[in-house]
């Protein structure tokens, strides 16, 4: 039996599906509790203004950057790198293809609105480099998986990936290949 989501994370997943929709500079307040189901005071109870749910929708990509969507779960000892590529991959959001951008989608959000806000996420991606200066044998190596899978996540957020599935499949394997070549 899945855990029931509670109204901080529903009004988060509102909010990220909103922003895809319709950009962040048309995402209201109001869309987003009607989108959530809960009242606008409810809304404004955990988020009291537009730059605070922005900043709620990056705290939680921060979260899934650094350490995954399903960091409790039970799973094979990977490598620092490795981790931290699939922590990375699961950022991007839910695996529901036309969903999968969210993440993104937040980023350019506060972007579009306070580009500050994005402190966070400065801030943790010198804390992964960190971790993968001390975790791995070849930190450069680690680095350049973690820019590649960079760009094959920017040019998804586009869409305009030449990949086709099966490929895009291959290529996350040979990144996690030298991931593990990164950490050994």
């Amino acid at each position: 039996m899945g855990k029931r989501p509670n109204s901080r994370a529903l009004v988060l997943d509102a909010a990220d599906a909103l922003v895809s929709e319709v950009g962040a500079n048309h995402m209201s307040l109001d869309a987003v509790a009607a989108r959530a189901g809960i009242s606008k005071g409810g809304l404004l109870y955990l988020f009291p203004s537009k730059v605070a749910l922005l900043q709620g929708m990056l705290e939680r990509y921060v979260e899934r950057l650094e350490n995954g969507t399903d960091a409790g779960a039970a799973k094979p000892k990977l490598s620092e790198a490795r981790r931290l590529l699939k922590a990375r991959y699961a950022a991007r959001g839910n695996e529901d293809p036309d969903k999968q951008r969210t993440g993104s989608f937040s980023m350019i959000a506060a972007i579009a609105e306070q580009p500050k806000l994005l402190d966070p996420v400065r801030s943790a991606h010198k804390r992964i480099w960190s971790r993968l200066k001390k975790g791995t044998k070849d930190p450069e190596l680690a680095l350049l998986a973690w820019f590649a899978l960079e760009g094959l996540l920017f040019v998804e957020l586009f869409a305009t990936s030449p990949l086709t599935r099966g490929e895009h499949d291959k290529f996350m394997k040979r990144l996690e290949k030298i991931a593990d070549e990164a950490s050994r």
